[in-house]
């Protein structure tokens, strides 16, 4: 009995400095083959059909070339490829960062007053 075995995959599309998705999938896809790729419905994912093999070094071979095909395209159009289950999370900007706090600035409870107190 021969094993027969498919894979299929799903990529998100995200923006290279932010890390947000981007929903242009349709745009990355027009130059790859249909057979192999195609539009989830989310437009910031890509589904990846490998083909039928008896063999995992075919399959291997069939999944890392439409890996370095789907992230050439979207290397093209400035976005990179995640492969992951959820939507990843993007890195925070700078600016949602707290500034640091000085250590000569010190705060206690104990020294606060109340607008009440005299």
């Amino acid at each position: 009995m021969s094993v027969r075995i498919g894979v299929e995959e799903e990529f998100h599309l995200v923006h290279v400095e932010t890390g947000l998705p981007e929903p242009r999938a349709d745009s990355v896809l027009e130059g790859l083959p249909g057979d192999i790729f195609t539009t989830e419905l989310q437009q910031a994912a890509v589904e990846s059909n490998s083909g039928v093999h008896t063999s995992l070094d075919d399959l291997y071979a069939d999944l890392t070339g439409a890996r370095r095909r789907l992230d050439a395209a979207a290397a093209a159009h400035g976005l990179a490829v995640v492969a992951a289950g959820t939507v990843p999370l993007p890195r925070p900007p700078a600016v949602c960062r707290p500034p640091p706090v000085p250590a000569t600035a010190a705060w206690s409870t104990s020294t606060a007053r109340s607008p009440t107190s005299s």
